[in-house]
């Protein structure tokens, strides 16, 4: 194995453990002597991106793309960078790009989807979840993507809520799935079931709470359910948040 590889592990291994600061001191040593190594110059943008420091990651990352095919997560991250600094029609070209590869890291998935949803494509956006959904990632936010952008697209509500129950059913202890439910079965005119969802919440997950609008939709339907210690805990929090802000 040469000294850069070697290093460039050591380099992946600390950014992978959330050392950035010590990750780009690495590389940025290397590149020193190797400044056009396109895969040097490439990790160095994707750490450049965790630090925050998108021009430099974008300075970094069309700068290796002139000695080597960027691979699809640094395109991936080329693209974000691009949506936050406001080239959205780079960034839209990018994300099309990979959205239209037959294969992808199930991992990347959720970030493109993110991007779409930022350039306001909400079609596209649900293609993504749907395939991390299918690609067998084991949490709930695919679905929960799928009912957001369904909701959005303006499907039948019944069928978003059938999404965020299999959201849900991975993932119960996620308080912000039911409180969408919530909303949804609110919409819908089914009161009764909307308080059943609340109902399922754990005093712990709404003193986990920092959303007051949140807070006091589910105090209305705890007050309308007769439900006292639940709607006694929501009004404990709404306090606690108005305390915080006035601090």
């Amino acid at each position: 194995m040469s000294h850069i590889t070697h290093c460039m592990e050591s380099a992946i291994s600390l950014y992978r453990d959330g050392q950035y600061d010590a990750a780009d001191e690495l590389v940025s040593h290397l590149l020193q002597t190797n400044p056009d190594d396109g895969k040097l110059q490439e990790l160095h943008g994707i750490i450049r991106n965790a630090q925050g420091n998108l021009e430099g990651a974008i300075a970094s990352l069309e700068y290796a793309s002139l000695f080597i095919p960027l691979s699809l997560a640094g395109q991936c991250v080329l693209a974000q960078c691009y949506l936050a600094v406001g080239q959205r029609k780079l960034a839209n070209e990018i994300f099309r790009f990979l959205i239209s590869r037959p294969r992808l890291t199930p991992s990347l998935l959720p970030l493109i989807a993110a991007g779409f949803t930022g350039l306001g494509n909400h079609q596209l956006a649900l293609e993504a979840c749907r395939r991390a959904a299918e690609s067998g990632i084991d949490n709930g936010e695919p679905w929960f993507g799928i009912a957001h952008h369904m909701e959005r697209l303006d499907y039948p509500l019944e069928m978003v809520t059938t999404e965020l129950q299999k959201a849900i059913e991975l993932e119960p202890r996620r308080i912000r799935y039911r409180i969408k439910l919530i909303s949804i079965r609110q919409r819908m005119g089914h009161h009764t079931e909307a308080q059943a969802v609340a109902a399922q919440i754990c005093l712990d997950q709404i003193l986990s709470l920092r959303c007051a609008d949140s807070l006091k939709r589910l105090l209305s339907i705890y007050n309308d359910a007769g439900d006292d210690e639940r709607s006694k805990t929501c009004q404990i929090r709404i306090c606690e948040l108005e305390t915080d802000d006035d601090e």
